[in-house]
């Protein structure tokens, strides 16, 4: 799902969301987190606001975690573990 700047940038204003400068210097808009989630859940309501952790590194992050998706989507570039999860289904 993709959104473009013409589509977010009136909901952050009118929903008043938080803007980077540097995102909005590097892509056009300043928000894209939490902007896209309420597009996407077609509402304009945040569950959770986008929260920033300074300095980190990862580090309080446990668990396993599986991807499935990125690159084209295709099963023959699955790996193993996830044609194992996503197949067995």
């Amino acid at each position: 799902m993709f959104y473009t700047q013409d589509e977010m940038a009136p909901l952050i204003e009118e929903e008043k969301l938080k803007e980077s400068n540097f995102v909005k210097g590097t892509i056009g808009v300043g928000n894209v987190c939490e902007t896209t989630a309420l597009l996407a859940a077609k509402s304009r309501t945040l569950i959770q606001h986008k929260t920033i952790y300074p300095k980190n590194n990862g580090s309080h992050c446990t668990g396993n975690i599986k991807v499935i998706g990125i690159g084209p989507g295709d099963e023959e570039f699955y790996d193993a573990s996830t044609r194992e999860s996503h197949l067995s289904d």
